[in-house]
């Protein structure tokens, strides 16, 4: 016979459990983070960059939202950024390097106040050469999962 104790601990345990399909398979915590920080992160997605595919992926801590390409940005327009659902576009703060573009710290309470009602979000890239011209390009990630794991970000050390 299971204590109290021991039955809340196995419904605890079961609710962590990942399940195929499930919330606990978006998001997860990076203790090593951004600049050693922890960090919440997706899963790795490839999309075509207009000549070949690059893996993209999101990461995320209190201060900024990276997403880490394969591939050199083109930042020579202003329409790289993000939408949460049916929100406002937000743009992109800058690059980090070549491959990576950033959501700063002045955007990061309203990407996150977005986030965690949101259901998909759409990160908006362009890639090099300039020429010929891809056109921008579009990674999804869901936002299913964003919520407990977020919690779970601050008890990360």
């Amino acid at each position: 016979m299971l204590r109290i104790g021991g039955l809340a601990a196995l419904i605890a345990m079961a609710c962590l459990w990942p399940v195929a399909g499930s919330a606990q398979a978006n998001w997860e915590i990076d203790a090593a983070g951004l600049a050693g920080a922890c960090a919440m992160v997706t899963p790795v997605i490839v999309i075509n960059d207009g000549h070949g595919e690059t893996k993209v992926q999101l990461k995320l801590n209190r201060e900024q939202l990276m997403v880490l390409t394969d591939s050199n940005i083109d930042n020579s327009k202003q329409d790289l950024g993000l939408r949460v659902d049916d929100k406002p576009f937000i743009a992109i703060t800058g690059l980090s390097g070549e491959m990576h573009v950033v959501f700063g710290k002045e955007q990061i309470d309203t990407i996150i106040e977005q986030f965690v009602p949101g259901r998909r979000v759409v990160i908006y890239l362009r890639f090099w050469p300039t020429w010929p011209e891809t056109g921008i390009k579009e990674a999804e990630f869901s936002l299913i999962g964003f919520t407990r794991t977020l919690q779970s970000l601050s008890e990360c050390s």
